[in-house]
Parts: C-alpha cells; structure tokens; sequence
C-alpha cells in the first residue's frame, strides 16, 4: 500500500510541474509581444498594489456589515476592489500632481502611456 502512496504523490507532483511548466510557455509566447493592453497593465501594476490594500479595508468594511454569506463576500470585495483601483489609478494617472503619489512617470509629448516610444 504506501508503494502506491509514493507513486500517486509522485505523479500529483509531475502534474503540478507540467501544469506551471504550461503556465510559463503560454505566458512566454503571448506576453513576450506587448502590446496596447500589456502596456496598460504594466504600467498599473505598481500604482493598483499601493491602492488596493486601502481600498480593500473600505470596501469589506461595509461588505462584511451588509451580507452573511462568505462567498458573496469574497466576490464583492474582490470584485469592487479591483474596479475601485483601477479607477483610482486612471484618476491619478490623469492629474499631474497626483502622479508622484503613486510614482507614475510623466509622459513626454508624442509618446504612448508607456514611455516607451
């Protein structure tokens, strides 16, 4: 019986490292290329993880005193706080001053959001 054991554990440990393995040559292949979106998402990528952890305590502060039920919870925190981040974000991203607070760097004139070109 514990033969089986090590065998099962052995394979369950393959199909965790064929599945990051996966993971890892699909996100080589279509987020190596760039791209409008990529872009965006790079450049949000700092600014959104200093806003969210505020934005979260806010946002289950009412959550967690307006339902019961922990699953609905769980999708309205999540849920709301990404859109409430990313707003902010594009809020900030738009006010030159508010800029440095989150450390978005400036755009020269004739230059896409990513400072890139």
């Amino acid at each position: 019986m514990p033969g089986n054991l090590y065998f099962f554990a052995l394979a369950r440990n393959l199909y965790g490292l064929s599945a990051l393995l996966t993971m890892l040559a699909f996100a080589y292949k279509y987020l190596s290329r760039g791209g409008k979106v990529l872009d965006y998402l790079n450049q949000a990528a700092f600014p959104v993880y200093i806003l969210h952890q505020s934005v979260m305590m806010v946002i289950a502060y009412y959550v967690l005193q307006w339902s019961n039920d922990i699953s609905l919870q769980f999708i309205l925190i999540a849920m709301l706080t990404l859109i409430a981040s990313l707003a902010l974000f594009e809020t900030f991203r738009h006010i030159a001053p508010l800029r440095i607070i989150l450390g978005i760097k400036m755009v020269k004139k004739g230059t896409n959001d990513s400072g890139k070109g």
